[in-house]
């Protein structure tokens, strides 16, 4: 299932960044572990920060990518002006293949799409471990997001926010 560009937009400002990429608070975020490979239009995407969080209503949603992010991320209300951010949604963070998950990419220049913005629920996400200080995801995803494929294999360690 691919979503229209608008409920994208709605799913990612709940982990967008700051603008440029950057959080005007709080120090960037590394990923703890990459063990994978994503892309984008068939060019490799190194992400290379990453966080997540657990909402009231159980849903993990980890965020990575390839500009700096951090936990503030999650409060943002405005796409940021640059990067390739992916999002990796599951309904818990219970050990295991995930019944539900959805993976979406979102690519920015100068405060606009640029680019793919979408996602679907086509892969599997595992939640390899999850702590009250990280969360590591195993993903197998490969889809076509307007006319472009995307792709997201590996194992990912990031930082649990509170």
């Amino acid at each position: 299932m691919n979503c229209p560009r608008w409920l994208t937009l709605a799913l990612f400002l709940s982990a967008a960044c700051d603008s440029g990429g950057k959080s005007t608070s709080g120090a960037p975020l590394p990923i703890l572990t990459a063990d994978g490979t994503a892309s984008v239009a068939g060019k490799p995407v190194v992400l290379a920060y990453g966080a997540s969080k657990v909402f009231a209503s159980g849903t993990v949603q980890v965020a990575m990518s390839d500009v700096e992010m951090n936990c503030t991320t999650f409060d943002v209300t405005r796409p940021p002006d640059h990067g390739t951010f992916v999002s990796v949604e599951v309904p818990n963070a219970d050990k295991g293949v995930a019944s539900k998950n959805f993976v979406n990419f979102s690519v920015f220049a100068n405060g606009d799409y640029a680019g793919v913005a979408g996602g679907s629920n086509t892969g599997t996400v595992e939640v390899l471990d999850a702590s009250d200080t990280a969360i590591t995801l195993r993903v197998a995803y490969r889809d076509t997001i307007e006319n472009d494929e995307v792709a997201l294999n590996g194992d990912y360690g990031v930082t649990r926010c509170p």
